[in-house]
C-alpha cells in the first residue's frame, strides 16, 4: 500500500493516511482503503480499527487536482468505490474511531463522520462538509450520515453553508465527541477503543441495528445516489470553478 500504512498490535488496526503533504484522497486511496477495511472486518484476531492522518493535517479531502484530470469512465469509477468505501466503514461492525490529528475539511470528514467516535486536536484546525463552494454535490447518503451526528436542520444548514467548524464548534455540534493535545490525540484514541471493545459482541450487535437505517440510503442504484454529483462535476460552471480552485492550490 502506498498512500495509506497498517499496524496491528493487541489486536487493534492502526490505518493511517500518507499520501503526499495533505493526504489528498485518489481513486488509489479509495481502492487501499476499500481492501484495507475488508480485510480487517474478515480477520478474527483484529477487535478494532483506529483511523488517523499526518500531524496538522487528518485529510484535505479529494485531490481536485488529480480528479480533474480524470476522463467520465474514471471519474465514475472513482465515485463508485467512494461510495462502496463509505459501505465498507458504515458496515465495519467492529469499534473504529477517528483520531483527528489536523485540519479535515470535505472528503475527509465524510471518512470520519462513517467511524464511531471523533477525537479532534486542539489547534487552529476546522472540519466540516465544504464540498459546495467547489462545485460538488452532496449525495443524499452522505447528508444522512452527517446529520445523524449534528441532527437535520444543522446539517442542511452547515451543508448548504459549505460551513468549517472549528474545533471547539464541532464539539459543541457533536461532530467530534472529544478533544486531545496535538501529542495525545493517538493515545486517547486507543483509550476510547479499548473501553467499546470491552462491551463484545453487545456493541458490534447493536451498530448494526443503529446503522441500519443508514446503510439503507445506500439501496438505490449508484446512478442514483451519485448521479447528479457526476453530472455536475462535468457541467461548465463546477468545471470553471475546479480548474481556479486549482490555480489557487499551485500558487501556494
Amino acid at each position: 500500500m502506498e498512500t495509506i500504512s497498517l499496524k496491528i498490535e493487541n489486536q487493534i488496526a492502526e490505518i493511517q493516511l500518507i499520501r503526499g503533504k495533505v493526504n489528498a484522497m485518489n481513486h488509489q486511496m479509495m481502492q487501499e482503503l476499500n481492501s484495507c477495511f475488508l480485510d480487517l472486518a474478515n480477520n478474527d484476531e483484529v477487535k478494532g480499527a483506529i483511523l488517523t492522518g499526518k500531524p496538522g493535517i487528518f485529510s484535505a479531502g479529494l485531490d481536485v487536482v488529480e480528479l480533474y484530470s480524470y476522463d467520465k469512465e474514471k471519474i465514475n469509477q472513482f465515485f463508485l468505490d467512494f461510495s462502496i468505501l463509505l459501505k465498507n466503514m458504515l458496515s465495519f461492525y467492529k469499534p473504529l474511531i477517528s483520531a483527528i490529528n489536523g485540519h479535515c475539511p470535505a472528503g475527509g470528514c465524510v471518512l470520519t463522520i462513517c467511524t464511531d467516535y471523533r477525537i479532534m486536536a486542539q489547534g487552529p484546525y476546522t472540519i466540516g462538509l465544504n464540498e459546495l463552494p467547489v462545485g460538488i454535490v452532496v449525495p443524499d447518503p452522505i447528508y444522512q450520515i452527517y446529520s445523524s451526528w449534528v441532527g437535520p436542520s444543522k446539517a442542511y444548514q452547515y451543508i448548504m453553508e459549505g460551513k468549517l467548524l472549528s474545533v471547539d464548534q464541532a464539539l459543541q455540534d457533536n461532530l467530534i465527541q472529544n478533544i486531545s493535545t496535538d501529542s495525545e490525540v493517538l493515545n486517547d484514541a486507543y483509550k476510547q477503543i479499548k473501553k467499546y471493545i470491552k462491551f463484545g459482541p453487545a456493541f458490534i450487535e447493536s451498530k448494526k441495528n443503529i446503522r441500519a437505517n443508514i446503510l439503507k440510503s445506500f439501496d438505490l442504484s449508484f446512478d442514483e445516489v451519485f448521479g447528479r454529483t457526476i453530472e455536475t462535476w462535468w457541467s461548465d460552471a463546477s468545471r470553471k470553478q475546479l480548474e481556479f480552485i486549482i490555480q489557487q492550490l499551485m500558487k501556494k
